[in-house]
């Protein structure tokens, strides 16, 4: 049996805040910590008093100010520009990034800002077209305003600092249980450990004779160990013809849920004298032409 797990996005959330906003490309103002499982944490700070963490999943960037204990925070000035947008820009102009600030009714540790990246079909939206971001942050903790450490820009009292992030692509794993999956064929299925003493895994044959039959439809089923399908789940069916070259051919019709992985399909005038594993089925098909053929259907079906 093989299984995949997800490690799943998480979101870890405090108390939001009533200035909520959304959009492309705005910013929704909630106060909460973030973890993303499957995408970096990248770091800079605020001198010796802070920290600024920034991440992404497959539509926010999550740019998350820290104080260090036991400082707190009073007032955050953030900005979010392309490199375009950072031309003649001067430190000042970030005093006037209402729709970025955060002036907290109560001194906080920490204070998160989600910020729309792409459409939601993975496609970068206007305002970062390469997925690259420079983010200005200036945080006044324990009274003091302090730039995020990074890049200058602007000159003289003008000047402020920005951080570059380049966003990720998060590799985020596969969700899916998967098991094996064999045809069965009511009155016509023998097993396969009935022929082969090694090894002992369930699962059938079937002999079918296609010079009486167009196709055969049988079930799949997963977990049907010793071969007794009341252990098991069925999944679907699958439908076997012969095509013009004699080949068996399978199309699957499988329940609401269940979705295929892998299959493979062992035909041949006779079974082989050792039982081949899946990775070694072979579909050589009718070679006599009489019309009759050993099967064996494997699957790999996940949920």
């Amino acid at each position: 049996m093989k299984k995949i797990y997800l490690l799943p996005l998480i979101l870890f959330m405090g108390a939001c805040s009533t200035d909520e906003q959304g959009g492309e490309g705005e910013l929704k103002t909630l106060d909460y910590t973030v973890e993303i499982q499957g995408c970096e944490n990248f770091t800079s700070n605020f001198g010796t008093s802070g920290t600024l963490e920034v991440t992404n999943d497959d539509t926010n960037i999550y740019v998350t100010v820290l104080a260090n204990s036991p400082k707190t925070i009073s007032q955050i000035r953030l900005g979010v520009f392309t490199d375009g947008g950072l031309a003649g820009l001067t430190g000042t102009a970030i005093n006037n990034m209402a729709k970025y600030d955060y002036d907290p009714s109560v001194a906080l540790k920490t204070y998160t800002y989600p910020i729309y990246h792409t459409d939601g079909n993975g496609n970068f939206i206007e305002n970062y077209p390469d997925g690259k971001i420079n983010i200005l942050a200036r945080a006044t903790i324990d009274g003091s305003a302090i730039w995020v450490t990074g890049t200058q820009f602007g000159t003289g009292g003008g000047q402020g600092y920005y951080y570059v992030y380049n966003i990720q692509e998060c590799q985020l794993e596969d969700t899916s249980t998967c098991e094996s999956a064999y045809a069965y064929y009511a009155n016509y299925s023998i097993p396969l450990n009935d022929v082969y003493t090694t090894p002992k895994n369930w699962g059938w044959y079937e002999e079918l004779d296609f010079g009486s039959a167009t196709s055969y439809t049988m079930d799949v089923y997963v977990g049907a160990g010793q071969n007794d399908i009341t252990k098991g789940t069925k999944v679907g069916t699958v439908t076997l013809t012969l095509s013009d070259s004699k080949i068996v051919e399978a199309s699957f019709n499988l329940i609401s849920g269940y979705s295929m992985g892998s299959y493979e399909i062992f035909s041949a005038d006779q079974l082989p004298i050792t039982r081949p594993g899946p990775g070694q089925y072979t579909n050589s098909g009718d070679v006599d032409a009489d019309g009759k053929i050993s099967v064996i259907l494997h699957a790999t079906i996940c949920w």
